[in-house]
């Protein structure tokens, strides 16, 4: 479940991680999709860019997810 700003999150996780790629323009689209959906399906709460909300993910998992649908309902889905 994408929660809160977690495509944001995610992109700035990829530039982080790749900054020093260089590569075609294929290549790059292709590593950025997959490094997306990698980290979309995978999070990694023990490297946050929003610490709190790595913390509620860990610490509660049922307030995580309803405050994510909430936040994918505003503004994912208008």
């Amino acid at each position: 479940m994408i929660g809160f700003s977690m495509l944001l999150s995610v992109v700035s996780e990829f530039c982080r991680s790749h900054a020093k790629l260089k590569s075609s323009t294929r290549t790059s689209t292709v590593m950025v999709l997959l490094s997306i959906c990698s980290l979309l399906t995978d999070p990694n709460p023990d490297d946050p860019l929003v610490p709190e909300i790595a913390h509620m993910y860990k610490t509660d998992r049922v307030k995580y997810e309803s405050t994510a649908r909430c936040w994918t309902q505003k503004y994912a889905m208008g």
